[in-house]
């Protein structure tokens, strides 16, 4: 089972990344912007070393942590949600997925949603979602409906990653993370 609530409610970013780097997940340092900048081919990093990160960490800009999901992450998924609104509309017509692991952004209008899954989606030839909507690289693209699935690309912020807007990524369901077969 991975462990996301320890290095959620780590006292420092540092901490927090090395819980997650424990836990077996792949860690990416981010600014305020959301994005490791400065970190050469990041979008190539799998398993960065605990001294690759203390040494990212000891720059300041890197105001946060964030998770890539995967294959390199024990197949852990991500749903972010957009808004309140749609959280709320997610949570209706998929109550079967609302009792996992759940963190709010730092916006506070933002919800993201773990899962690990037994198989995940072949990045390459994705099936369709329901809602028609086709995965670009890894990740469901359902931007009309307002939310993403994070699978095999990109990267998600996570707690306790501060928000531009002065607020912290946070907790927002303490639960374990929900392992589901497959999200076809």
């Amino acid at each position: 089972m991975i462990d996301l609530l320890t290095a959620a409610t780590a006292p420092t970013i540092l901490d927090a990344a090395l819980c997650y780097r424990r836990a077996g997940l792949t860690v990416l340092p981010v600014t305020l912007n959301k994005f490791p900048e400065g970190i050469s081919g990041h979008e190539n990093i799998q398993h960065p070393t605990k001294s690759q990160i203390q040494h990212w960490y000891q720059n300041p800009r890197y105001v946060g942590v964030a998770l890539r999901p995967g294959v390199t992450s024990q197949n852990l998924i991500m749903i972010d949600c957009d808004g309140l609104p749609v959280y709320e509309a997610f949570c209706k017509t998929f109550p079967q997925l609302t009792e996992t692991y759940t963190e709010r952004s730092g916006s506070g209008q933002g919800m993201h949603l773990f899962f690990q899954v037994d198989r995940l989606p072949d990045s390459q030839h994705t099936p369709e979602l329901k809602s028609g909507k086709v995965a670009k690289k890894g990740i469901f693209n359902t931007s009309d409906l307002g939310f993403e699935i994070f699978f095999d690309k990109g990267q998600v912020v996570v707690a306790p990653s501060q928000h531009k807007s002065g607020n912290r990524y946070t907790v927002e369901k303490a639960l374990p993370v929900m392992r589901v077969s497959n999200i076809d």
